[in-house]
């Protein structure tokens, strides 16, 4: 591979410096920006998809006419036990 890069090992120097440079920002930004970015939209793709199914399972109790307690206790087991308490009965 080496021969097949001509005689001039002189110009090996540089473009090696130039591809570990671009390595090094490819690195950087990768751990800087772009990781946090996609837990970010990994976070809020699973709080969409918790969403959607609370709003599917709750429209599916009421098409079977369940009781409005029941709903709310089933529906509460997508919730943290912290946030229980700020759902009360209506």
């Amino acid at each position: 591979m080496m021969q097949g890069l001509g005689g001039d090992i002189s110009r090996i120097g540089p473009a090696m410096a130039t591809a570990l440079t671009t390595t090094l920002y490819g690195v950087l930004f990768a751990n800087l920006f772009y990781l946090p970015i996609a837990t970010k939209v990994e976070r809020r793709v699973e709080e969409r998809t918790i969403l959607m199914n609370v709003i599917r399972d709750g429209i599916l109790f009421i098409k079977d006419k369940t009781p409005p307690t029941i709903v709310m206790d089933k529906l509460k087991g997508y919730l943290p036990p912290r946030k229980w308490s700020s759902v009360s009965a209506k």
